[in-house]
């Protein structure tokens, strides 16, 4: 225990740690020699202070638990490499990252922060991520690696890539306030109770695969796929931003709804075209949908046109058409019915 002193490693001092449990409740500064954990816990606790360890070092099992408002301060550059378990207790960790290799815990009073939590290697790692907390960066590229969303509120992220492995949301809700890539790993998203899915910034999948479950998911961002496989919730799709899926990948429907809940004047871009179940638009402000001169966006099912409007390119309709009192109805894009099997009815009764 540091008993509120400083801890200094310089020069070509070296320092093994106890194979028990070695707390820090101060500035950590290592400039210089070498530290090794020997196999023990550390844990860091206490008010704020900087967590300094000249680009990289690594531990074993490693507990952080600061006074509740208290920040650890990473180096900028800084790698904290965790071989045994992470547990984040309470507290914020700012800047740097912390690079798991095996298990994490985090716990309802974590506060997060912009230290960016990384999961990697090739271990079995089961990451528990508890909701209540503060919202922080993560990176998941382990192939075996789980992670694993809990509890009946939400799991807050910053910027998120998820290049390999798995996250399974469950029931708990889940908001991503900054940039999300899926490259290569695993989305499932809740399949149970009322958890819902936010992503408040872009959306980018350019390999992998989304699953979108049977809850609400909300794009707010722009939203692209280049790649893998994006299965759309079989409840309801918010997207009120661009939509683009020009150079691969496969959107599935999931015989769900997706509604365009546009607050601007945006395109949505495909490769000739694309398919939804039930389709509405539900512009604020009479915004403006546009579709590409050459593309289709076909609705296999009900089409609704709230309000709003529709530009250039084609809306092929293979169920029923309802038009609302809202809908500006001198958009310059075509609507084409296309159903040879059943009939289609298109309804005014609520425009005028």
């Amino acid at each position: 225990n540091c008993g509120g002193h400083t801890f200094d490693i310089s020069g070509t001092g070296a320092f093994t740690s106890t194979t028990n449990t070695f707390t820090i409740d101060n500035e950590v500064n290592i400039t210089g020699g070498s530290f090794s954990a020997n196999g023990g816990t550390i844990v860091v606790d206490g008010p704020t202070a900087t967590f300094n360890v000249n680009n990289s070092i690594t531990l074993n099992i490693f507990t952080i638990a600061k006074n509740t408002g208290a920040t650890m301060n990473v180096g900028a550059s800084d790698i904290l490499t965790v071989n045994g378990t992470l547990t984040l207790t309470d507290g914020t960790s700012n800047t740097g990252s912390i690079d798991s290799q095996s298990t994490v815990n985090m716990t309802s009073t974590w506060d997060g922060g912009t230290t960016a939590l990384l999961v990697t290697g090739s271990n079995n790692s089961v990451v528990t991520l508890n909701s209540g907390n503060g919202a922080f960066p993560i990176t998941l590229n382990n192939i075996n690696a789980n992670v694993n969303l809990a509890g009946a509120g939400t799991v807050a992220f910053s910027t998120a890539s998820f290049q390999q492995g798995t996250l399974t949301a469950g029931s708990t809700t889940s908001t991503y306030s900054g940039a999300v890539t899926l490259s290569g790993a695993t989305f499932n998203a809740p399949t149970s109770g009322g958890g819902t899915t936010s992503f408040n910034s872009s959306f980018n999948q350019s390999s992998g695969t989304f699953n979108g479950g049977t809850n609400v998911m909300n794009h707010s961002g722009t939203f692209t796929l280049s790649g893998g496989t994006y299965n759309a919730t079989s409840n309801n799709t918010n997207l009120s931003n661009s939509f683009t899926h020009t150079a691969g990948g496969t959107f599935n429907h999931s015989n769900g709804q997706v509604t365009a809940n546009l607050n601007a004047g945006v395109t949505w871009d495909f490769t000739g075209s694309e398919t939804f179940n039930n389709f509405t638009l539900s512009a604020l402000s009479n915004w403006t949908l546009t579709i590409p001169a050459l593309d289709t966006l076909i609705v296999a099912n009900t089409l609704t046109l709230t309000n709003g409007a529709l530009s250039t390119g084609t809306v092929e309709a293979r169920g029923n058409v309802s038009v609302g009192i809202n809908f500006d109805a001198g958009g310059t894009a075509n609507l084409k019915f296309q159903n040879s099997t059943v009939d289609q009815s298109l309804d005014f009764t609520t425009y005028t």
